[in-house]
């Protein structure tokens, strides 16, 4: 039986460089890799047809989180220090702590970093939205070992996240 995917949370790391120093960890409200396929270019010939190309297809990975603004938790924060940036991307939208396999795969890639907005809406809870632009096509992975999550970031974005 085939298992259609089900979002109970989406565990995001986006890293800078080697090492934790520039890392983020934690869980969106929102997590997509959305796909643009390349438009179609139609020329004319002299012979009365037609050549057709069509454009290289692009990659955002679209986030959405309440804005948490401490410097060691928050995306918004995160993406606000390190703009344009190029961060290496995991999004395993199957739940945290789920391995990776062929019915169950994360994504894998690297996009650049953009700030989002900050406050929002007077009576509600702020929230960060932003679409950043893959370098390349991620990659669908279906083995490998997917980062662990510290205790404290996932209390951290839990609670974040159940504040949105």
């Amino acid at each position: 039986m085939t298992t259609v995917l089900f979002m109970k949370d989406a565990n995001l790391t986006l890293k800078i460089g080697a090492g934790t120093a520039k890392a983020y960890q934690g869980q969106v409200q929102i997590a997509q890799v959305k796909v643009v396929p390349g438009s179609a270019v139609t020329y004319p010939t002299l012979d009365g047809t037609a050549q057709t190309q069509v454009g290289p297809s692009t990659y955002t990975l679209d986030l959405k989180a309440g804005q948490l603004w401490d410097a060691t938790a928050g995306l918004a924060a995160y993406l606000w220090t390190n703009e344009g940036a190029v961060a290496d991307f995991t999004l395993q939208a199957h739940g945290q702590g789920i391995a990776p396999s062929t019915t169950q795969p994360y994504l894998t890639g690297q996009c650049r970093l953009i700030a989002g907005a900050y406050g929002g809406e007077v009576g509600k809870y702020a929230e960060v939205e932003v679409s950043l632009p893959c370098i390349t096509k991620p990659t669908l992975a279906t083995t490998g070992t997917l980062p662990a999550m510290a205790e404290g970031d996932a209390e951290a974005e839990d609670a974040a996240t159940e504040a949105a």
